[in-house]
């Protein structure tokens, strides 16, 4: 075991893939915590310390559930958040850059009958620059809660 999770250090219930950023420092998402409890990004460095990277409010996007991919040549964190912004079910796309700096790439159900989607639940892949992902809801035939899904690409 490399770390366990203490609800006093302020993060709690990690979830969704880790990765590692070039100087080998382990991140991934936590769902509750941080000081609104919406969750948030934790950095578990290779001293096996932790650091929360982000706390994410209701503004920002919420309870993140895939875990974060870590671009290996600009160092910058991509995630979703499975709800938010407010009190929604969309979700987000978020990006983190270097200087600790969160901003929020998309919001979905933005497009009429939620052609783009929401809830981001999958892990997130990046190729030629570009991050992709898969939202479980929301897309063509979309008529109310549910739909058939959609799988997206973000130009960061």
């Amino acid at each position: 075991m490399l770390f366990a999770f203490n609800p006093a250090g302020g993060v709690a219930g990690p979830r969704g893939v880790v990765s590692f950023d070039p100087e080998g420092n382990l991140y991934s998402t936590a769902y509750q915590g941080g000081t609104s409890n919406a969750g948030g990004v934790f950095r578990l460095n290779r001293k096996n310390n932790i650091v929360r990277a982000i706390d994410f409010t209701l503004q920002d996007g919420y309870n993140p559930t895939a875990g974060v991919l870590v671009s290996q040549t600009s160092g910058k964190i991509y995630g979703t958040n499975s709800s938010g912004p407010g009190l929604t079910i969309d979700g987000t796309v978020f990006e983190i850059g270097k200087d600790g700096k969160l901003t929020v790439l998309y919001t979905f159900c933005q497009q009429p009958n939620c052609a783009d989607g929401y809830g981001p639940y999958a892990p997130l892949t990046s190729h030629s620059g570009n991050v992709y992902g898969a939202a479980e809801f929301g897309g063509a035939g979309f008529t109310g809660f549910g739909g058939n899904g959609v799988v997206f690409e973000i130009t960061p």
